[in-house]
């Protein structure tokens, strides 16, 4: 017993690592104008959401100065990640800001720019390969409860790290949650009303959160909502627990797994097409033999020959080339997925979304939404030569188009969670049942409903009939294999040779895994239901207004009481 306790200390004093705090002081006009310091959270160690830097500006000099807080990746590294602020500090004026850190940042640099004058520093975040926690505590004796459930996720040869953070310390927005395997929250800790209202968020899009010691949370959206044991709020799961209890988390959506990151094919592009190729090159054979000999010889020039077949073949090559790029076109296309859950009943929604985009150009800057997160693979672990970044200005909230590099198919994931007045309503026809048009939600594919009373109905498009156990499962499994369905390009490493290394592309089904668990229950609740939808009207397409080749859309959605009429 002695020497199991003595293992558990030691592992979660070597584990349960804190946030790494920095501090440093900047100088304008040969004296200190500003300090600096704060603390980051990287999250996990490989792409898939957001972590956190907490960044305090403190004036010093009693001054007005200009300041610009950047904080990217380093130069060396295989990414091109850089998120900025800009702001005027006043006279002894303190400002405290939250800089996003996409996960698998290698070696953030953060950078202050007072009036011209820039100091930086490396972020030294090691990034474990285990599962990573963050903690929000005022005590020290909460971190070993956490670090408990996370050896449960990770392998034997892989410890778990967690991050430490106060309270006062913890952000107010939901997406900088996203970026770990399970937050957990000390219960006794005076966790604000504002920073209960992002974890409540961040669980309904899809973050795992563990309160320890539920019944002492401070008043709050989270006091009364979570209890003992463990219960599902949207696409994310709440664990009440007491004391440092170690049974298995359940399966989680964030980070993102890899298989909703991955590229997928776009119909029709990059296709060439065949019988006009082989029409021009008939017309050039032509062109470039007997009929050019034949003008030539009435000329009278044959030596001519070695000037026209050239032209004439720089042309047929010049034609071919533009036919190519005005057949992928000069606007954005692509394919999409997404995949909601609706509670009509409180009017709010968790969007996931997979897109691959393909620009004739690359747009110069699109909007994100405060409501959306948005994950580019690409930007923080780019293939070789590639010129994907991910330059996001914190001020105007406008993300750089490079993000999606020119006549690249480019693979794109946004998660939004937020209000949405949408819904479907339906209407009792006789034996059946109508879905109105003027609800916003509207089926183009399968559909099963149970309403109010348990009554389960089934149908194609806007039309529902009863239905038994046997037809329900059906259904359910037949909208499951289009929900499931989902086909990207997944590139293998071959042989190593000569000219360096040999890959090959192919495509394959890829599962969605979790998030496909969470959108198709085996059994629906009395008012939910599950179905293939048009277009949502709330998917952002962040003013880029894509033409898509191929579409799916899934919502699953609860009813309220008045949307059965």
């Amino acid at each position: 017993m002695r020497l199991a306790a003595f293992v558990g200390v030691v592992f979660a004093a070597v584990a349960a690592s804190p946030a790494q705090e920095f501090s440093l002081t900047v100088e304008s006009g040969g004296r200190p104008a500003c300090t600096v310091r704060g603390l980051a959270c990287g999250g996990v160690n490989r792409p898939g959401g957001q972590g956190f830097a907490r960044v305090e500006v403190q004036e010093v000099a009693g001054a007005e100065h200009d300041v610009r807080v950047t904080l990217s990746i380093v130069r060396w590294s295989n990414g091109d990640v850089r998120l900025a602020r800009s702001f005027t500090l006043q006279p002894n004026e303190r400002k405290v800001l939250f800089l996003p850190m996409p996960t698998r940042m290698p070696s953030p640099e953060l950078r202050v720019d007072v009036d011209g004058n820039p100091r930086s520093i490396r972020l030294g975040l090691s990034g474990s390969d285990g599962a990573c926690g963050l903690l929000i505590a005022d005590r020290a004796d909460a971190v070993p409860a956490g670090l408990q459930r996370l050896a449960t996720m990770s392998n034997p040869s892989e410890s778990p790290s967690q991050s430490l953070v106060a309270s006062s310390a913890a952000p107010t927005d939901w997406r900088l949650y996203t970026g770990f395997d399970l937050v957990q929250v000390d219960g006794r800790a005076a966790v604000s009303g504002e920073v209960q209202d992002a974890l409540r968020r961040a669980v309904f899009a899809g973050v795992t959160v563990l309160v320890t010691d539920p019944g002492a949370l401070p008043a709050g959206p989270l006091q009364g909502r979570v209890q003992l044991g463990e219960a599902a709020y949207g696409l994310g799961r709440f664990i009440g627990v007491t004391g440092n209890a170690s049974e298995a988390l359940p399966a989680r959506l964030f980070p993102i797994e890899p298989g909703l990151q991955l590229e997928a094919p776009i119909p029709g592009l990059g296709d060439a097409p065949v019988r006009v190729f082989l029409m021009v090159i008939v017309a050039f054979a032509i062109v470039a033999g007997p009929v050019n000999f034949l003008w030539l010889r009435r000329r009278r020039q044959p030596l001519l020959a070695l000037v026209t077949v050239p032209v004439l073949g720089f042309g047929t090559t010049a034609a071919i080339i533009a036919f190519g790029v005005l057949h992928d076109g000069f606007g954005v296309r692509g394919v999409v997925h997404s995949w909601t859950w609706l509670d009509q009943g409180s009017h709010e929604a968790a969007t996931w979304s997979t897109r691959t985009l393909f620009p004739g150009r690359a747009p110069a800057a699109f909007p994100v939404d405060a409501d959306t997160l948005v994950v580019a693979p690409r930007a923080t672990a780019r293939p070789d030569g590639a010129g994907d970044r991910f330059h996001f200005d914190l001020d105007s909230t406008r993300l750089d188009g490079g993000v999606l590099p020119s006549r690249t198919a480019t693979p794109l994931l946004t998660v939004q969670q937020g209000v949405v007045r949408q819904r479907l309503v339906v209407q009792r026809t006789g034996d059946g049942m109508q879905v109105l048009a003027d609800g916003g939600v509207q089926p183009n594919g399968g559909i099963v409903l149970r309403d109010l009373a348990g009554g389960y109905w089934i149908g194609q498009g806007g039309h529902l009939t009863r239905a038994d156990s046997g037809a329900v499962r059906a259904a359910l499994e037949q909208i499951g294999v289009a929900v499931e369905t989902v086909v990207r390009v997944e590139t293998e490493e071959r042989r190593w040779s000569r000219r360096g290394r040999q890959e090959e592309t192919r495509e394959v089904p890829t599962s969605i895994g979790t998030l496909g668990d969470r959108m198709v229950p085996r059994i629906l609740a009395p008012g939910d239901y599950l179905a293939l939808v048009q277009r949502p009207a709330w998917l952002a397409d962040h003013g880029l207004q894509p033409a898509y080749d191929l579409e799916l859309h899934v919502v699953r959605g609860r009813l309220a009481a008045e949307d059965v009429r």
